[in-house]
């Protein structure tokens, strides 16, 4: 993170670049730390309903930030290949704050208004089914 502070000032690319890592290590939490936990002390979404709900709220959220920032840097990288002009008429000063905030509140509306994934301790991953392997989904649809 800090290697890339000194081109932060000149590039659009690192301030979005580095925006992807403050994201990234904030999934981490929940797709490393988190996951193992729940994996090893074997739960479900049964066993603590709660928790999993605001973790898999959580993980949805950070994962969908991280991904539409990841579509922001390859606009920003089309960009900067097809035009200089371009790239600085739409990244420049207070427009890169509006690129990067869309990303984020994205992530926060996944996380606030969409069902979150749930852990299961089965298949040891997150998943928007949370009674897998208990209840058959014979129309297959997610709850």
């Amino acid at each position: 993170m800090f290697s890339i502070w000194k081109r932060m000032r000149n590039s659009h690319c690192y301030k979005i670049m580095f925006c992807i890592g403050v994201i990234d290590m904030l999934t981490l939490l929940c797709n490393g730390l988190l996951t193992g936990y729940l994996g090893y002390y074997g739960y479900v979404f049964c066993s603590s309903p709660r928790f999993i709900y605001i973790a898999g709220s959580y993980a949805l959220g950070c994962w969908c930030a991280e991904s539409t920032m990841e579509v922001v840097l390859a606009i920003n990288r089309c960009a900067e290949l097809w035009s200089n002009v371009l790239a600085d008429k739409w990244f420049s000063g207070k427009k890169l704050i509006i690129w990067i905030a869309i990303p984020v509140i994205y992530g926060f509306a996944m996380a606030f208004l969409t069902k979150p994934v749930a852990f299961s301790s089965t298949y040891f991953g997150w998943f928007f089914n949370p009674h897998l392997l208990y209840i058959e989904d014979i129309n297959e649809t997610v709850c």
